[in-house]
């Protein structure tokens, strides 16, 4: 059989809703998982190493197949820098100055959001699919 380029394996199959509706139910299950876990346990640290090397493994397996991407990033990719940077410089900052209410860090900016299962699950959901995201470019 003859190996395909990356991206034309998804667009060949006339099944990419049904793919789309399973990799779906996939993340909300695990999601639903993480988020009945609570929060800095050994046990959600343990489920988020695991499904992050996992992920990692189909990545650089090749067995999931990708989308078509450019060869370079635009112009455009610049601006999403800035405010990385930005969030990571204040938070490398509030972290020296000790965390304090004064200087919050992000952990104690989300803290209440993340409090419960809810908050947790939807949190695990979109950290799951943009890290799928990933796996698939």
């Amino acid at each position: 059989m003859a190996e395909r380029p990356r991206g034309v394996v998804a667009a060949a199959s006339g099944r990419t809703w049904a793919h789309r509706a399973a990799v779906g139910s996939i993340l909300a299950a695990l999601a639903l998982i993480g988020g009945g876990l609570p929060s800095f346990t050994w046990k959600a640290t343990t489920f988020v190493l695991v499904i992050g090397a996992a992920g990692m493994s189909l990545a650089l397996s090749g067995l999931v197949p990708g989308r078509e991407t450019a060869a370079r990033p635009g112009a455009g990719a610049v601006l999403w820098l800035v405010p990385v940077l930005i969030v990571v410089t204040l938070e490398v900052v509030n972290l020296g100055l000790g965390s304090t209410h004064a200087h919050p860090t992000l952990s104690i900016l989300l803290d209440p959001p993340l409090s419960g299962e809810l908050g947790r699950t939807a949190a695990y959901f979109i950290w799951l699919a943009a890290f799928w995201g990933l796996v698939r470019r």
